[in-house]
C-alpha cells in the first residue's frame, strides 16, 4: 500500500508539470494525463487485490435483513421468470438490482443450496468489479470538475473507502446504485461544461436506470431540468432542448415499468410501492424521535399497516399500491397537523443521514461477518467512522474553501447532494442512504487535499464557514455517541 500511495503522489506531481509546460506540449484541463492514467491503473490494481481479500472473506457468510428480499426476487426470477415475493406479484421493490442478480443466478442455477450459495458468491465478485467502474467514472470526474490531481486522489479515496468495499459484498443495491448515480452526475457535468445536447438524454436515460435501482432518484430529472432550464448552456432554445431530451429520455426507461406497476396495484405507482409507507413510518404519532428508522420495526397495535387497519375499513381488501397511497396521505396529514414536531424529528433525521456510518460497525458486532473477537470489532469501528469523519471534513473544506471554477457545475453537484438529503430529511434518515454520495464527496475532498496549502496561505471567510460547518457535524456526532448510542459503545469498550 506504501507502494501504491507513493506511485499516486508521484502521477499527482507529474501530472502538474504536465499543465504547466508550454502551449505545443500543453495538456488539456479536462483530458486525462498519462501520469495520472499511471496512478489510476496502480490505484485500479491494488484496489482488485484488496477486494480479491475480502471476497475470499465474505465466502460462505450467509445473508440477513434487506438482503433476503433482493435474493428471492432474483430467484422469482430465475426459476419463474416472475417478480415474486413470498409467493405474491409485488412491486414492493425496484427492479433492476433483482434482475442483475437473477442473471447470475440463471447461469449458475439455484436448484440447490450450494448452488444459490454459489451464485451469491459470483454476485459479490461482479459487484467488485462494477465499484472498480465506479472508481474510474469519479477519477473522469474529478477531472472534469477540477483537474487531474484531483481526479487521481479521488478515485484513491472511492477505490479504498472502507464502507463501500463492505458492501461490494452485500446482496443489496448500494454498489449498482451508487455506479448509476455517480455516471448521471459525470454525465450532467459534461453537458453543462460543453452544451453538446447528446449528454443530455444519455443523462436521463442513467438516470432512469439508477432509479429502477433505487427508487429515491425518479423525483429527480424535474429538478435538474429546472436547473438546466436556468443555469443551463447555450440560448434558450438549447436550455429547453437539453431538459426535454433528459426527461423524455428518462421516462423511456421507467416507463414500462411504471404502465406493469400500475396496472399491477390498480393506482400510479412508478418505481415502487414503499414510497408512501416510508413516508408515514417516519411521520406518525409512534415514530420514534432518535432513531425514525427504526419504525420499521414497529409492531402490534402501534405498527403503520394497524394503525391505518383502525381506520379504514377496507384497509384489507387494498393492493399493496392502495395501501401505500392510504400511508401517504396519512403522513402528509400528520406533518401538516403536526409543524414544531415535525420540525423536531427532521432536524434529527438530517443529522441521521449525515451520523457516523453504522451499518457494516452493527453488522460486524452482530456477528454477521463471522465470529470476529471484539478487539477486532472495534478496529472495524476506528476505521469506519474515522475514514467518513475525514472524509466529511475534507469535502466541506473542499467545497466551501477551494470550489470548482465551473460554478454552474459546482451547484448542481451542490444540488444533487442537498436533494437526496431533503428527500430523506422528509422520510426517515439512516447513514446508510448517503453512501451513494460518497463519490461527489470524494471529489471535493480531494481538492482540499491538494489545494491545502493555498487554502490554508488565504484563510479567507470561506475556510472559517467551512470550519464553523466542521463543527456543527463534529457536535452532532459527539452527542450521538455520548447521548444517543453510549451505551452500544460502552459495551464495545468494556468487552474489549
Amino acid at each position: 500500500m506504501a507502494t501504491a500511495a507513493e506511485t499516486v503522489r508521484l502521477a499527482a506531481q507529474d501530472s502538474t508539470a504536465a499543465n504547466v509546460v508550454g502551449p505545443a506540449k500543453s495538456v488539456r484541463k479536462d483530458c486525462a494525463p498519462p501520469a495520472t492514467l499511471t496512478g489510476l491503473l496502480v490505484i485500479l490494481l491494488v484496489g482488485l487485490l484488496v477486494r480479491a481479500l475480502l471476497w475470499s472473506w465474505f465466502a460462505g457468510i450467509e445473508i440477513h435483513d434487506d438482503e433476503r428480499d433482493y435474493d428471492a426476487l432474483a430467484v422469482s426470477l430465475a426459476l419463474d421468470n416472475c417478480y415474486r415475493l413470498q409467493g405474491q406479484t409485488t412491486s414492493i421493490r425496484p427492479p433492476l438490482y433483482p434482475f442483475a442478480v437473477s442473471l447470475v443466478y440463471r447461469v449458475v442455477g439455484v436448484d440447490e443450496p450450494t448452488d444459490l450459495a454459489r451464485a451469491r458468491h459470483i454476485v459479490r465478485a461482479l459487484q467488485a468489479v462494477l465499484s472498480l467502474a465506479t472508481v474510474c467514472v469519479v477519477y473522469r470526474l474529478g477531472i472534469d470538475l477540477f483537474d487531474g490531481r484531483v481526479g487521481l486522489w479521488a478515485a484513491a479515496i472511492i477505490c479504498f473507502y472502507p464502507s463501500l468495499m463492505a458492501y461490494n459484498n452485500l446482496i443489496l443495491t448500494e454498489v449498482l446504485f451508487t455506479f448509476w448515480l455517480t455516471l448521471a452526475v459525470w454525465l450532467a457535468v459534461k453537458y453543462l461544461k460543453c452544451g453538446d445536447w447528446r449528454w443530455a438524454p444519455a443523462t436521463g436515460a442513467v438516470i432512469g436506470l439508477g432509479s429502477l435501482a433505487r427508487s429515491a432518484l425518479w423525483m429527480f430529472p424535474p429538478v435538474l431540468g429546472l436547473f438546466w432550464l436556468v443555469l443551463g448552456p447555450g440560448g434558450l432554445r438549447s436550455r429547453l432542448a437539453g431538459p426535454v431530451l433528459m426527461i423524455g429520455s428518462f421516462a423511456v426507461v421507467i416507463g414500462p415499468w411504471a404502465v406493469r406497476n400500475t396496472r399491477l396495484e390498480s393506482t400510479f405507482i412508478t418505481i415502487d410501492s414503499m414510497g408512501g409507507r416510508n413516508i408515514m413510518m417516519g411521520n406518525y404519532e409512534y415514530t420514534p424521535l432518535w432513531r425514525a428508522w427504526d419504525a420499521i420495526s414497529i409492531g402490534g397495535e402501534q405498527a403503520w399497516y394497524r394503525v391505518l387497519a383502525r381506520r379504514y375499513e377496507n384497509f384489507r381488501d387494498l393492493t399493496q399500491g392502495q395501501r401505500d397511497k392510504l400511508a401517504m396521505r396519512e403522513g402528509v396529514r400528520f406533518v401538516l397537523a403536526n409543524p414544531g414536531l415535525t420540525a423536531r424529528r427532521d432536524a434529527v433525521k438530517f443529522f441521521n443521514f449525515w451520523q457516523l456510518e453504522r451499518e457494516v460497525v452493527a453488522a460486524a458486532g452482530r456477528g454477521l461477518f463471522g465470529d470476529l473477537p471484539t478487539v477486532v470489532v472495534l478496529l472495524i469501528t476506528l476505521l469506519v467512522f474515522g475514514s467518513y469523519a475525514l472524509l466529511l471534513v475534507g469535502a466541506i473544506i473542499g467545497a466551501i474553501a477551494a470550489p470548482p471554477s465551473d460554478w454552474r457545475a459546482h451547484l448542481m453537484c451542490a444540488l444533487v447532494i442537498a436533494f437526496l438529503c431533503a428527500l430523506h430529511t422528509v422520510v426517515f434518515a439512516h447513514s446508510r442512504y448517503h453512501l451513494p454520495l460518497v463519490p461527489i464527496l470524494a471529489c471535493y475532498a480531494a481538492q482540499a487535499l491538494v489545494a491545502r496549502r493555498e487554502i490554508w496561505a488565504r484563510r479567507r471567510r470561506r475556510l472559517w464557514v467551512a470550519v464553523v460547518v466542521v463543527g456543527v457535524f463534529v457536535a452532532g456526532w459527539l452527542f450521538e455517541i455520548a447521548y444517543v448510542d453510549f451505551d452500544k459503545f460502552a459495551e464495545i469498550l468494556r468487552s474489549t
